[in-house]
This record gives C-alpha cells, structure tokens and sequence, in this order.
C-alpha cells in the first residue's frame, strides 16, 4: 500500500465512530510500548553505578597503599596496609611500624619526637575522607577523555582535623579518579604544620592506593 492510499483509509476510517476508537486505542498501545523501551533502556546503566557505588562504599576499607609526606624537601615514606578494622602503617626511614585495631593506635608512643607525631593517623583512611569529600559542594573538577578526572577540594580542620592539635586552618585536598575509583589523594597540610610550627614552610602529603576491594585476609602479628 503506498503512503498515499494509507492515509486515504486512515482518514475515512477515523470518520467512522468504530475506526476512531480503534485508531486512538492503537494510538494509545504504542505510546505505552515506546515509554516501556525508553524506560528499560534508561535503566540499563543504573544498576551498573548502583553496583560500583555500593562497592566502593563496601570496599573503601580494604587497601593497601603508598604515602609520601614531605615535610620541608624532607620525604617519609610509607607503606600501609588496611583490612577493615585492621591496618598497618610501615615508616621506612624511622623503620617503624604502627598498628590499628578498632580504631585505636596501639603503638603510637614510637613516633615521640618525630615530625609525623603530630598526624592523625585515624583521619587518615580513606572511607573517612571519603565520606567528608562526598558531601562537600564546592569544588573544581576537570574530566579527561581516559575516563579519569581531577578533583579540588577545600577543607577546614573543623570538619577533618589531620593533625591531633586543636588547630582551626583551610588546607586542600585533590582527589584523582580513574573510572570512578580514587587512585590518588594530594593533601596539601602547609597550614596544619605552620599552625604548630613556624619553622615548617612546605608540607605534602601523597597517597596512592591499589588493591581496593582485593584483599581476602589480613592479620597483624
């Protein structure tokens, strides 16, 4: 049938009372059929980031990871370890070990005298942080075409304190993601240090992460 005549019958049945209501329910079926596809194909990526929120919501306490701090040029490296309520944090250059269970240092003493006795090392882990960057509205983000993105953040000490002094300064934190997944924080702590200690004019602190969600078991001896 061409177009045409299609029309032609479309027009003389709309006419007839029967063919008007058989074309508006026909009318009727098809808009609901197109709203049920829009609907399903809207969904579809949904459960996806449903999924890949919860899991990093889950998981963001199982890691292990690289810190840098760099105190005046001066670096300390760190690697650490965090299995839920379990971490571990290794100094290299004091060779020292510090352990966290439940949310309590249990050998805190062996940083005395040292520039990093002043951290906080609880405020340190990432559900923590992550939690406070997530409700914060101003920031500056850049997005880039590998799917990774850049994020600038402004804190104050009143809403995380990194430091165990009852100090009240701004610092930044950038926050770098790859596919939705934190790969590295940059807390720039100047301020913090200046706070307590005058002779202190530079401060970063590095952290990348790896093996989010990977680690089975981990048990500190």
């Amino acid at each position: 049938m061409k177009v045409k005549d299609f029309f032609k019958t479309l027009k003389e049945t709309w006419k007839n009372p029967k063919g008007k209501a058989l074309i508006k329910l026909c009318l009727y079926f098809l808009f609901m059929f197109s709203v049920i596809i829009f609907v399903n194909i809207s969904s579809l990526n949904k459960p996806r980031k449903i999924i890949h929120d919860e899991y990093k919501k889950n998981n963001n306490d199982n890691y292990e990871y690289l810190e840098i701090i760099n105190i005046n040029n001066k670096n300390f490296n760190i690697e650490g370890i965090r299995y839920k309520n379990k971490e571990n944090i290794k100094i290299i250059e004091l060779n020292k070990e510090i352990n966290i269970e439940n949310n309590t240092i249990l050998n805190e003493s062996i940083l005395e005298n040292s520039l990093l006795n002043n951290l906080n090392f609880l405020n340190f882990q990432l559900d923590k942080i992550e939690n406070i960057l997530t409700q914060k509205q101003n920031s500056k983000s850049i997005t880039y075409n590998d799917g990774s993105k850049k994020t600038e953040y402004l804190l104050n000490t009143s809403e995380l304190n990194l430091f165990k002094d009852n100090i009240t300064v701004d610092y930044k934190i950038v926050k770098y993601e790859k596919n939705n997944d934190i790969i590295k924080l940059e807390i720039d702590v100047t301020n913090l240090y200046k706070a307590i200690n005058k002779n202190i004019n530079t401060s970063l602190i590095t952290i990348e992460y790896k093996n989010i969600g990977n680690i089975s078991d981990f048990n500190i001896n």
